[in-house]
């Protein structure tokens, strides 16, 4: 029997009033949820103005750096893949490389597979690519016949300005940022890196990206906290989901397990009624089992007791099983 078999065993004003009971749990879950989205939403200038006050200039370095490695950069490297694979041509060339991508040692993950292979190929945007699926394409379908200067995965020296070295360099930042767990910069790092790094990115965007290294704090910490904000969001969206489906499941999980309880209570009302109603023919089998009897038809007798309470035993299965 399905679980809509299960719940058309109730009476529907029964039904009504359960899922009434459960819409008013999951909006009073998705308002609590709401509250946490606004009041992140509503604290983040007062955060903002309080962490301009506490930071340092070394930790100021630090986003400044930070900004410039997962945005500037990224940029500059989607615009060069851009304009190796322009998007008129971006479905067909993925095609070309498939199975590589797909089966080869250097094989993308499945949501990177996700957003190169969609449901519609025309669909498919290197806007959504972030840097390591980016870096994972220039280095296996754009350079076969061509490598930065000193190879893939070696730090670029400063004379190594090739494009393929500027994204080398990009992704010798990134590291360096990963690996910054103080999120701090000293100024003279912080001098020599940026000004490396702008450099790489001002080459491979043809210098149409603008970058300022002088951002004030504020727009640093905002933008900072937006991320942040919009990722909470994000998090919000999917609790919402999860309640709701959650909340569906409850409900065809509570009259499965009512309609279960009557089965089961049925079942041993009628058990109960047929082992009332034979109970005077057992009394009577035991009374006689004790008179004498000869040998040979006592033990026809046991066996004609044994078949008939194989008998009632078969008869009561097919009851019970009849009321279910």
């Amino acid at each position: 029997m399905t679980k809509a078999g299960h719940i058309n065993n109730y009476s529907s004003s029964e039904i009504r009033e359960n899922q009434s009971s459960l819409n008013t749990e999951g909006n009073n879950t998705l308002y609590h949820t709401s509250k946490v989205e606004s009041e992140a939403n509503g604290n983040l200038e007062q955060d903002v103005l309080s962490l301009i006050k506490s930071i340092s200039k070394e930790e100021e370095n630090f986003l400044v750096y930070y900004q410039l490695c997962v945005s500037e950069a990224l940029l500059a490297v989607r615009r060069y893949f851009s304009r190796k694979v322009p998007e008129s041509t971006l479905a067909a060339h993925l095609e070309n490389y498939t199975n590589d991508l797909k089966f080869s040692r250097w094989k993308c993950t499945h949501d990177q597979l996700n957003l190169l292979f969609p449901a519609v190929p025309g669909n498919v945007c290197s806007t959504s690519f972030d840097f390591s699926l980016l870096y994972k394409l220039i280095r296996n379908t754009l350079s076969l016949l061509s490598s930065p200067t000193r190879g893939w995965g070696i730090k670029p020296l400063k004379g190594d300005i090739t494009d393929l070295d500027d994204i080398e360099r990009i992704r010798h930042n990134r590291t360096l940022l990963a690996n910054n767990t103080k999120l701090k910069l000293t100024n003279s790092d912080f001098k020599y890196l940026v000004n490396d790094l702008s450099q790489a990115i001002k080459r491979l965007s043809f210098e149409t990206l603008t970058i300022d290294k002088c951002r004030s704090k504020k727009k640093l910490y905002l933008q900072r906290h937006k991320e942040i904000s919009e990722n909470i969001r994000k998090d919000i969206e999917n609790l919402k989901d999860e309640i709701n489906t959650l909340h569906r499941d409850m409900f065809e999980g509570k009259y499965s397990i009512l309609n279960l309880q009557e089965r089961l209570k049925k079942a041993d009302q009628h058990n109960a009624f047929h082992r009332h109603t034979l109970a005077p023919y057992v009394a009577i089998l035991k009374e006689h089992h004790t008179f004498d009897i000869p040998p040979g038809a006592k033990k026809r007798k046991l066996e004609i007791v044994q078949l008939y309470q194989e008998v009632v035993g078969l008869y009561l299965i097919v009851t019970i099983q009849s009321c279910s």
